[in-house]
């Protein structure tokens, strides 16, 4: 064999192969989801939802906690004040995700949507 015909025969062998892919991709490639960007969108919402309802249980236990703490320091008591507010954390907690997930707390239409009144066109005549 010459090294013209082993050139000749990769290039054949390297055409074949990109011809096999190239089948193999249109047989097996998915076809675009019509509502793909809505299925995006709603599994952005979803993760959203939960990071609130964790910020949203986190938060007022750790300020609760902090509040009790320091009263107990500056009344000098054990941790009376620390077990009372964080009690109450939990308590503001759990109303907090009651209103989410009743929707009553809705976070998508933060900040309120304004209507704006276009003034009617003024007569220079």
């Amino acid at each position: 064999m010459t090294p013209t015909d082993q050139d000749e025969n990769l290039k054949d062998s390297a055409q074949g192969l990109k011809e096999r892919i190239a089948s193999y991709e249109a047989k097996h490639q998915k076809p675009p989801s019509p509502n793909a960007v809505e299925d995006l969108v709603q599994a952005q919402r979803g993760i959203s939802f939960a990071i609130t309802i964790i910020i949203e249980l986190i938060v007022p236990v750790a300020v609760g906690g902090v509040v009790g703490r320091q009263l107990d320091l500056w009344l000098g008591y054990k941790a009376f004040f620390l077990f009372i507010f964080i009690l109450l954390g939990l308590g503001v907690a759990f109303i907090q995700i009651k209103r989410l997930a009743e929707g009553k707390d809705d976070l998508s239409s933060f900040p309120p949507r304004r209507s704006v009144k276009k003034a009617p066109p003024k007569d220079h005549g």
